[in-house]
Parts: C-alpha cells; structure tokens; sequence
C-alpha cells in the first residue's frame, strides 16, 4: 500500500510543497492528505470549504487523473523488477507475490526504490492469502507508518498469532473482496469484527446474504482460500506488421488493412482475457517516409469495431501529411497497455447430472473466483443492479465505497 500516494505525488512533482500540508481535492472534496495534514487531525473526506477553515495554511491541488497513472505505473514498474508478479488493483494498493523470496529483503528494495524513483512511502502487508495480506495492509494503512517500507507480518509461526487469530480482532471493513453494501450490512447486524462473522455458521450467514455470498463471508473469516497473485503487470502489448507489394492503392485499401489488423488484434487480446488502452499505428513508404501516431483511449477496448474506428482514426491524421506520390508498403497496428479488464463475461461448460444443484456448485465456485456479484447463483434472480439512489450517491460523492455490480 502507498501511504498518501496522491499527496505524496503532488510534494515531489512541487518542491515548494515539501514539509508542508497539501491536499489533493477531488470534486468538491479532499481526496486525499499529506501525513503534515493527517498530522492534525483531518481526514479524508471533508468538504473543500470546511477543510480551509481547518486548515488554512495547506496547499490545496486539484486532482489530475493522467498524472497519477503515470505515478501508479512508475511505481508499478519498481514493484515488477523485485517480484515474479504484481496484480495492481484500483491506487494505492496490488498484490504481489513474495513466494520464494526473502519478504522482507525484497519489500525493503521495493520501499527505498520508491521513496527514491517516486517519492512516495509504502509498506507491505504480507499474509499466506490475499485476504490476510488485504487486512493487514489496511491495518498498516489504518495505524500509520511508523518509516517508508514497514512490514506487518500475518504469515503467523512460532511466537506469533496465527492467520485466524489476527483477522479475527480486525473490524469488517477489513474483509477482501466484498462491496461496501455487504460490510455495512455486515455492521449493522452487530457483526464489528472478522471473528464475530467467522463464529456463524454458513446457514446462519445465508438467511441475510444467500448462499453463494455466505460460503464466502465463511471462507474469507477464516483466512480465505490460496488464491495466486494473478501477473498482470507491466502490461502485454501487440502488434501486427503487414508489408504490400506495390504499394497500397488508396484509402479504401488501407481500410480493408486495417479491418484485418483489428481482426487479428482482437482475436489474441480476447483469447488472453485482456483489454487495451492505448492504440498506435505506424505507416512506411516505398520512397522512405515513415509517420507513426498514437492515441491513449478513455477506456479499454478489446472488441473489433472500436479497434478498427481507432486505427481509422489514427490513419487519417498519417494521411494529413502524407505525401502523395510515396505509397504505404509497410503497415503496423499496435496496442499497448494490455490489462485484464475489471468484468469479464464467462462462458462455463459442465455435464448437468443434478439439475440445480450442480448449476449452484458452479456458478458458487465462479463467484469465490470472481466476486459475488459477477457470478449469480439461479436462486438469486438475475444481474444486480445499482438503484438510482445508489448511482446518485455514487456520482455526488466520490468519496463513497462504490458498489460492484
């Protein structure tokens, strides 16, 4: 987890900010505070004007999107050369895989790296599953480093608490990966901590949350199951090189090129489950000229046509200033920044011999996998979905858990 990733950013892309309270404000909002902030008591989540009155003196900067994911992937970057995998979730925090390692060796490289490649703080929650290592980082979160680079072991062994007995004093809130609604339920039923979920049984948990949601209330109360660090970073890359004799005979050519650069393109990245965000396409001439643009995309795409409308609207800008009488011989589609995408559809195959019973198992088995509301078993009744309030809430407030539906 990177302690104040946002603020942290903003001090060393400012120098003048160093020592000094800053804010990170987001929509009306402080986003996030650097630890002279947090040193007096304020927290995330004020509002812009109540934050001024507290705190007159600090720096307040806007949030920039583009910046920050450019600090994220330089961290990340840092992260990959000392680990076998890194899983990035949403900033300031991934999971990487220690095993095999010296956590402690490769944890203090990663901190001294950051701090000096960065400028941001991090520290490590290290764990046997992810919802260990999840807790314990945001315990480490919670309680504050004490330096850049601390570790909270929850691995257990001899003269320590085990997994169990450590998730077990830990508020709700700690529990990996449910949504906001689940945990506020969770608390409103007087279940404050892990341990107090952990003492029901899975019948008793299936009265409020059904069954699939249940047995993984059970499951992550207890420890969680071995779930790998799933590599997704750096970010794959692809590319398709096509060479034409004689040159390419105009624009509908090009198009036709493309088209099929797009087929090929999208055919690799849905075969591997990944989406892209960044598109390039590169142009050579029989006579020597050679143009090359890139576009970065709102979002990720892995689908055929979006894939064709951005190289299309990457080759009309090549053309702008393409000389007429040097025809294209040479043609290179590439995407870049190659992710799993955060939802997936599923396609299960299995041999139906108890009806309801064994499409339960599976789609139970797919949800411990993915996430409770990505998987519906056929007892709850379709795809979730947000209610006006829930959206509203969640486009007003960014500060808001949002729901996964």
């Amino acid at each position: 987890v990177a302690f104040g990733f946002y603020a942290a950013l903003e001090q060393r892309l400012q120098p003048s900010y160093a020592g000094r309270p800053v804010a990170v404000v987001h929509r009306g909002r402080v986003f996030d505070l650097s630890p002279e902030a947090r040193s007096k008591d304020l927290l995330p989540g004020l509002r812009r004007a109540n934050f001024i009155e507290l705190c007159p003196e600090a720096c307040l900067v806007t949030y920039e999107a583009e910046r920050y994911e450019e600090g994220w992937s330089r961290l990340l970057d840092v992260c990959a050369r000392h680990v076998p995998a890194v899983e990035p979730l949403d900033p300031p925090r991934a999971f990487l895989d220690v095993g095999g390692l010296d956590s402690g060796a490769a944890c203090g490289r990663i901190a001294a790296e950051a701090l000096a490649e960065v400028g941001v703080p991090v520290g490590f929650g290290v764990g046997p599953t992810k919802v260990v290592a999840w807790a314990a980082a945001l315990e480490l979160e919670r309680v504050g480093p004490a330096r850049p680079g601390r570790i909270l072991d929850a691995s257990g062994g001899p003269g320590k608490p085990s997994p169990q007995d450590f998730l077990g004093a830990l508020p709700v809130s700690h529990l990996y990966p449910f949504s906001a609604d689940v945990l506020s339920t969770l608390e409103r039923l007087g279940l404050g901590t892990i341990g107090a979920v952990g003492s029901l049984t899975v019948t008793e948990l299936a009265r409020q949350f059904g069954w699939p949601l249940a047995r993984r209330l059970a499951a992550a109360s207890s420890g969680g199951e071995k779930d790998p660090v799933r590599p997704s970073w750096p970010p794959r890359s692809f590319e398709v090189t096509m060479r034409f004799e004689g040159g390419l005979g105009g624009r509908e050519a090009l198009d036709q090129a493309l088209a099929r650069a797009a087929d090929r393109l999208a055919a690799e990245m849905t075969a591997q489950g990944l989406a892209s965000s960044e598109v390039s396409l590169a142009l050579w001439g029989e006579w020597g000229h050679r143009a090359e643009d890139l576009r970065r995309l709102p979002r990720s795409v892995r689908a055929r046509s979006s894939l064709v409308l951005a190289l299309s609207h990457l080759a009309d800008g090549l053309l702008d200033g393409w000389p007429e009488p040097d025809p294209p011989v040479k043609l290179r589609a590439r995407v870049g920044r190659a992710l799993p995408r955060p939802g997936q559809q599923l396609t299960f195959s299995h041999a139906l011999s108890g009806g309801r019973e064994d499409i339960r198992q599976a789609t139970d088995l797919l949800a411990r996998r993915f996430g409770g509301k990505v998987v519906r078993g056929p007892e709850e009744g379709g795809p979730y979905r947000r209610s006006r309030r829930e959206s509203l809430l969640a486009y007003y407030d960014p500060l808001r858990a949002r729901t996964d539906g």
